[in-house]
């Protein structure tokens, strides 16, 4: 699986088998192709595409907005994931997108929940 950047055939994002997802970052609303290659012919394949965007929105706060609002309730593969999944998950993403969740961000919150939220993820390492 890769992901092309269409307007200059950059070759962006990162994949990971387990757990099984894509992640990717790109600016300027620049379109995307992905590739999917499987192994055998008739191989089944699943996947859901989640597309996050905006004008002057940070990957940080897309990357917020997709765990608080998809992974954690949303039908994922047939199921709700468990708490080590999402965290799994997270981490994952986190790494992939380059976003660290520092105390700064914790502390300039607004709102408890938000507060513990980014508690939690920064200490997801």
């Amino acid at each position: 699986m890769r992901c092309v950047r269409t307007d200059n055939g950059t070759e962006v994002g990162a994949y990971s088998e387990s757990p099984p997802m894509m992640a990717v970052a790109a600016n300027s609303w620049a379109s995307l192709k992905v590739h999917i290659q499987v192994q055998d012919f008739g191989q089944a394949l699943h996947y859901r595409i989640v597309s996050l965007s905006g004008d002057d929105v940070t990957t940080k706060a897309l990357l917020l907005w997709f765990i608080a609002h998809d992974l954690t309730n949303k039908e994922i593969e047939g199921r709700f994931l468990s708490l080590p999944e999402i965290d799994q998950r997270t981490r994952w993403l986190k790494g992939a997108l380059g976003v660290e969740i520092t105390g700064q961000d914790v502390a300039a919150a607004s709102g408890l929940d938000v507060k513990q939220l980014l508690g939690h993820l920064m200490a997801i390492q």
